[in-house]
């Protein structure tokens, strides 16, 4: 289960910046994962939940995650549109200049957006 791993990345990450600031409690974590990241977002949460319970400082911390969707990229026009729920499943021409093969751009990636500490 590599949500698990990844939670604890996380963690590492959060209580590195929480030390360099003095922080003595976090109290939300928002991250960004794409939907073609592969990652459980359930597995990942519960991971998380898991793992804060060992250290005081993140041990009430609420989890926000916000999904990212993957861009489009046409290579014929260079028009990006955000990839919609029925892709890659179901071919999509580009919406400008009706191209095929459009390539998917992000939506792969797990981020660190803000952090709230006291």
């Amino acid at each position: 289960m590599h949500e698990l791993s990844l939670a604890q990345g996380l963690l590492k990450q959060v209580l590195a910046i929480a030390h360099e600031n003095n922080v003595s409690k976090v109290n939300r974590i928002k991250v960004s994962i794409g939907t073609l990241s592969g990652i459980v977002v359930d597995s990942f949460i519960f991971g998380f939940d898991a793992l804060k319970k060992d250290n005081p400082i993140i041990e009430k911390a609420v989890l926000e995650i916000e999904s990212q969707t993957p861009m489009l990229y046409c290579s014929s026009c260079n028009h990006q549109t955000p990839a919609p729920n029925s892709w890659p499943s179901q071919a999509m021409n580009c919406p400008k200049c009706h191209a095929s093969g459009l390539m998917p751009v992000g939506g792969d990636e797990l981020l660190l957006m803000q952090i709230e500490m006291e």
